[in-house]
């Protein structure tokens, strides 16, 4: 595994990869995504307003719907929020959620 020095990427950009963490180990990789990226955090992940466990191609205990942006203002408070969209689903209650925030 190759570590990277704190601060080393401009921009970290998770696409569907929270959604598969279980919850004792998300604050570790949110805390991972915070020390590598320098100044933009940006995420497009399901959403959900309390965290949800779904089936995921027939398997319990490998997809998680949450409110992403909510873990890590949790852990960061001081991260704010340049911009967030919620994403309906058109054919179902789904919701997706993009997000980018600031490292200042």
């Amino acid at each position: 595994m190759t570590y990277h020095s704190d601060g080393n990427f401009d921009l970290v950009f998770t696409s569907g990869v929270l959604i598969h963490i279980p919850s004792r180990y998300l604050d570790a990789v949110m805390q991972e995504i915070y020390r590598c990226s320098q100044m933009y955090i940006f995420g497009f992940e399901y959403y959900a307003d309390e965290p949800i466990k779904a089936k995921y191609r027939g398997y319990e205990s490998l997809l998680w719907k949450a409110d992403s942006i909510s873990g890590y203002i949790d852990l960061f408070p001081d991260l704010p929020i340049i911009k967030e969209e919620k994403i309906k689903y058109l054919n179902n209650d789904n919701i997706d959620t993009m997000f980018l925030l600031e490292k200042r």
